[in-house]
């Protein structure tokens, strides 16, 4: 769940959303399309059953039986139509996009063909290719309203608002019936200096136009909740979740809502309902205070307070949902003063738990501690509890309590995953890199996605000197997504280690996925170590014709690097192989240069430094150790004091 701070008369929830708002005034459903049933009774069945599940959101099955019609029919265009749709809806865009394009050659003329290639072009990001397939949807169709809305997206999403009113305008013009075009005038007016009456107007005018247009009774809730009208909000969002009770964006937001107006028994109802609809598997726990460990703590908190709460006296159960429901909105203290209330009217393992949860993702882990040893000193088989005290005592080296607890974690639910993976966490920390193996190939049976446990295991293979099974574990790392800091300290794990093969693999995929200059100074001390000058030259020169193409260019859409700080630390790399080949004069001009194009780029005056030894400019090099001691770098202040003898 989202948090959100201290919230009280007026409520401010477009925190939830993307301000440009583009997901949600794009159309979830493929544009209905007019064609020809000329096709052989058990294909026509095929492509029914394809349009069918479509409606129904069962996208796979819909590839399914569309793949079986275009093996039949391949030159309809009707049957690469749906394939496309059902493989956009499955997030394999690329592939969307070439059932289109087979779309516009069969049939150049057909404009929602266009539409739909440049819908899958926006998802590619691929923003100047969209844009022309939506003017030649107008080319082809100059009534065809959706393409003209598409264009408006476009706009939009290039913050163009003017570009984009003009082309919503254009939509009401072509067809005055068209919700989707109000409904965006709407939410541009709507976070345009909050202009909430010009927005409802246009919200009301979508919902005229169309009364089972379902977003913008999202959107005009938003509306009366800028006025403070709230429960009108509430009456408009309850409108959306009966037409649409599987969306649960809009239960979480009406949660909040709930919890707002203090009527936390609907709002427990809405949290819980959601938590359930999108659980998290609790193997995925990695006990590291992760938003995914929240999200585990919290789901089995509703359930077991379910379980153990009617059992309470009303209005401590009352205050237990309020405290659960102020906790999803990351509120904790509020929360707490609800759970205190909760506990002076009642003894309940459950209000314990929520205690502990609450201490814990409060960062009061003493507390927290306390509160889950307390919760099983009532109930012994609350799983949750075992599991977060043995993380807590493993931390202070308590091993065998820990394991006493993760054995009860196994008499709860025999065979739990999760269990092997955290007493396989415990054996690495312990250097017992064996066992470590032993329990966390136990868990990876089970789920070989993990990529935490797949990084522990490879990292006591590698302290075990199991080389090769360590490399497969870090190369399946490196294949799945990660985020920055996952691979910058993956990088340090592997530093440590002095793994230079796996290194150069991790940081050659932080470079490429993140753009990180440090990831590629890293990468050319490994490759100039290997005496790879070609390579890392080749490497640098591409570096530089993509810095100057994003100076000259006005989109701004190469490489997110700096350009002061990039450009010296090219230079840097150049003087470092001029170095390593004892090419000292060509070594100090470069790195003179790299210093003039970035100043605070120490390790180039660093190593300028140790050129001027190696030429015995012994006062030169005193000159540049001596600004670097006083910014106590590396050993700069014991290489200064000697030469200053």
């Amino acid at each position: 769940m989202a948090a959100v701070a201290h919230l009280f008369s007026q409520v401010d929830l477009t925190r939830y959303f993307d301000q440009s708002a583009i997901p949600l005034i794009n159309r979830s459903k493929p544009l209905k399309i007019e064609f020809k049933w000329d096709m052989d009774g058990k294909s026509q069945a095929r492509l029914n059953e394809c349009i069918n599940y479509l409606e129904e959101e069962n996208f796979q099955l819909a590839l399914s039986n569309i793949d079986t019609f275009v093996n039949v029919n391949y030159k309809m265009w009707v049957g690469h139509y749906y394939r496309g749709q059902c493989l956009m809806r499955l997030g394999r865009f690329r592939d969307a996009s070439i059932e289109f394009m087979l779309v516009t050659k069969i049939d150049p003329s057909m404009a929602e063909g266009h539409v739909a290639l440049g819908e899958a072009y926006e998802y590619l990001t691929e923003t100047l290719k969209a844009k022309e397939e939506f003017l030649e949807a107008t080319r082809n169709n100059p009534k065809f309203v959706y393409a003209y809305y598409k264009m408006g997206n476009i706009s939009l999403t290039a913050h163009d608002i003017s570009t984009a009113v003009s082309y919503y305008k254009k939509c009401t013009k072509v067809d005055p019936k068209f919700p989707d075009a109000y409904m965006a005038l709407g939410i541009i007016s709507y976070f345009n200096d909050k202009k909430s009456a010009e927005a409802l107007t246009y919200f009301d005018k979508s919902l005229q136009t169309d009364s089972t247009f379902t977003q913008a009774y999202f959107w005009r809730g938003m509306s009366y909740l800028e006025n403070d009208k709230k429960e009108e909000c509430l009456k408009n969002w309850n409108k959306f979740i009966i037409r649409n009770p599987r969306n649960q964006f809009v239960k979480t937001m009406r949660g909040y809502l709930y919890a707002e107006l203090k009527n936390f028994d609907a709002a427990f109802s809405d949290f819980r309902q959601v938590l359930q609809n999108i659980s998290v598997n609790e193997n995925k726990f990695q006990g590291a205070q992760t938003p995914l460990d929240k999200r585990i703590d919290l789901q089995f908190a509703s359930n077991y307070l379910v379980k153990k709460g009617y059992g309470l006296r009303e209005e401590a159960f009352a205050n237990l949902k309020a405290g659960f429901c102020l906790m999803i909105m990351d509120r904790d203290r509020d929360a707490m003063n609800y759970l205190q209330k909760a506990d002076r009217m009642s003894t309940s393992p459950a209000i314990y738990l929520l205690m502990a949860i609450a201490y814990e993702h409060g960062g009061v882990h003493q507390a927290a501690f306390q509160y889950y040893t307390k919760t099983l000193q009532y109930d012994n088989d609350v799983f949750d509890a075992h599991k977060k005290r043995s993380i807590y005592l493993s931390e202070i080296k308590q091993w065998d309590a820990a394991y006493r607890d993760i054995d009860e974690m196994l008499r709860i639910q025999p065979g739990t995953p999760v269990a092997f993976k955290l007493k396989g966490q415990m054996e690495s920390s312990r250097e017992n890199y064996s066992e470590a193996i032993q329990l966390l190939n136990r868990y990876l049976a089970t789920d070989s996605t993990d990529t935490e446990a797949l990084r522990t295991r490879a990292l006591c293979l590698s302290l075990s000197h199991q080389s090769k099974e360590a490399n497969a574990d870090f190369q399946r790392i490196f294949r799945a997504p990660q985020t920055e800091q996952f691979y910058a300290s993956i990088v340090n794990d592997l530093s440590t280690l002095k793994d230079t093969l796996n290194l150069l693999y991790a940081l050659k995929s932080f470079y490429t996925k993140f753009e990180s200059l440090n990831a590629f100074m890293e990468i050319s001390k490994i490759l100039i170590a290997q005496k790879k000058y070609r390579e890392i030259s080749n490497e640098v020169a591409d570096l530089r014709a993509k810095i100057k193409a994003k100076e000259s260019a006005s989109n701004n859409q190469y490489i997110r690097l700096d350009y002061s700080s990039a450009k010296s630390g090219l230079t840097q790399i150049e003087g470092s192989i001029a170095f390593d080949q004892l090419l000292y004069t060509d070594a100090l001009n470069l790195f003179t240069n790299s210093v003039k194009e970035d100043p605070n780029n120490f390790e180039s005056r660093y190593l300028r430094g140790k050129c001027y030894i190696k030429t015995g400019n012994i006062k030169k090099a005193q000159e540049d150790f001596k600004y670097l001691a006083e910014k106590e770098y590396k050993d700069a202040p014991q290489l200064y004091a000697q030469l200053s003898k």
